[in-house]
């Protein structure tokens, strides 16, 4: 191909854009030509073949991993997290599978702690609910970077997630709310000294919630509370749905996305204890009616 300039011509080949330069080729000079055109058709196979490689071959490993965690499903339903200091300090925890694992059968569980809950876990797992549990450790007692990395990863959960009794109070911590003793100051190793509020209390309503689906603003709500912190502070991004005499945040819930926080405890019954039982039922429900995803935002 003659470049009619007298400058370079560009010979193309179908391929991983094949191409090569011959430079001042002048009329007549067929035989160089035929050489260029024979590289070009060697180096357009080469690119061939090895399109033909790399499909053979596949994608990496690591993105072939994740394109499987994907689709596979859920190893659990729902994942508590253990919010204890102690690894060994499981019972609250427990107490709340066992419970939800009643109220659905089949339903698959499974308890760990704070500190091993992470991306790696949740892409492997790929829960379709996350519960923060009770805890008895004051806040005021954990290690800051503990709570920063937990506060985290919580923010970015994609699944419905509901805390209970100190897993609500750490969901305002997470967003930025603040969290203190009903009375008195914080700083001691632990809550001796500080006022509880403990037993059957009645709360009121004043939001609806789609975990309170037959419950409307007014209606009184029997729970069973035993919390000695609360929330001074509600992060903006929540709303009050149920509020106490003692300690007024008692149910929230977030304002555009599926997360829950209860200052009483639904896995608890005094014997007349119901409505604790229908929020596990409704949070069970919308985690049914989800896939698992194990990713973050």
């Amino acid at each position: 191909m003659e470049d009619p300039a007298g400058g370079d011509a560009e010979l193309g080949f179908m391929g991983r854009s094949a191409a090569v330069t011959v430079r001042s080729i002048e009329p007549g000079s067929s035989r160089c030509l035929a050489k260029a055109c024979s590289c070009v058709r060697w180096e357009g196979l080469l690119a061939f073949l090895l399109s033909l490689l790399l499909v053979a071959v596949g994608p990496d490993p690591e993105t072939a991993a994740q394109e499987a965690a994907a689709t596979r499903e859920p190893q659990v339903d729902v994942l508590i997290v253990n919010l204890n200091l102690s690894e060994d300090t499981r019972a609250g925890a427990e107490e709340v599978a066992r419970v939800l694992e009643s109220l659905q059968a089949g339903l698959k569980t499974s308890v760990v702690h704070y500190r091993s809950f992470d991306d790696g876990l949740l892409q492997k797992l790929r829960p379709r609910g996350v519960v923060l549990s009770p805890q008895k450790d004051p806040w005021w007692t954990y290690p800051k970077e503990d709570i920063e990395r937990l506060a985290s990863l919580v923010r970015k959960l994609e699944v419905p997630v509901l805390g209970v009794c100190g897993g609500h109070q750490f969901l305002a911590i997470a967003f930025g709310g603040r969290v203190a003793p009903i009375e008195g100051e914080a700083g001691a190793a632990g809550y001796a000294g500080l006022r509880r509020e403990k037993g059957a209390v009645e709360i009121e309503m004043v939001a609806d919630s789609v975990l309170l689906k037959n419950k409307r603003s007014s209606d009184h709500l029997r729970v069973i509370e035993n919390h000695v912190e609360e929330i001074k502070e509600l992060p903006s991004e929540f709303e009050l749905v149920a509020r106490g005499k003692t300690s007024k945040y008692q149910f929230v819930q977030h304002k555009t996305r599926p997360m829950f926080g209860v200052q009483f405890h639904p896995e608890r019954s005094d014997g007349g204890n119901s409505d604790g039982r229908l929020v596990l039922k409704a949070f069970l429900e919308l985690v049914r009616s989800r896939p698992g995803r194990g990713s973050t935002r």
